[in-house]
């Protein structure tokens, strides 16, 4: 997290719907989720949410490409921002990139996501 306020209020204000329309990307996260491989899950990530916020707020994209220079992939924004996640194959991984986020000034945490 780069640790600026996101209010979603305002990322919805300058939001313009184009890709949650197409039923695709619900049907692509649901197999990539199924198959259990990350690499899949990591490249059917999105968020239409995430040009707004940055737009709003530069840090949050400081932040992304941070994450995604430290090793992550998948890399994108929770909801409306500010928080960014990245997708990592192991615990040692992740906790290597969020000790690395935290020594450049970011709030991170390692975390093991669990699917239904």
């Amino acid at each position: 997290n780069p640790g600026v306020f996101s209010s979603t209020r305002e990322v919805f204000s300058r939001y313009r719907p184009h890709l949650q329309e197409d039923p695709s990307i619900l049907y692509n996260m649901r197999s990539a989720l199924g198959s259990g491989d990350y690499r899949r899950v990591a490249a059917a990530v999105m968020n239409d949410l995430s040009s707004p916020a940055v737009e709003l707020h530069p840090e949050i994209a400081e932040a992304l490409d941070s994450l995604e220079k430290a090793g992550a992939q998948g890399v994108s924004m929770s909801g409306s921002g500010s928080t960014v996640f990245g997708l990592v194959s192991d615990e040692a991984s992740g906790r290597e990139i969020a000790s690395l986020m935290n020594a450049r000034g970011y709030w991170a945490e390692c975390v093991h996501t669990i699917v239904r």
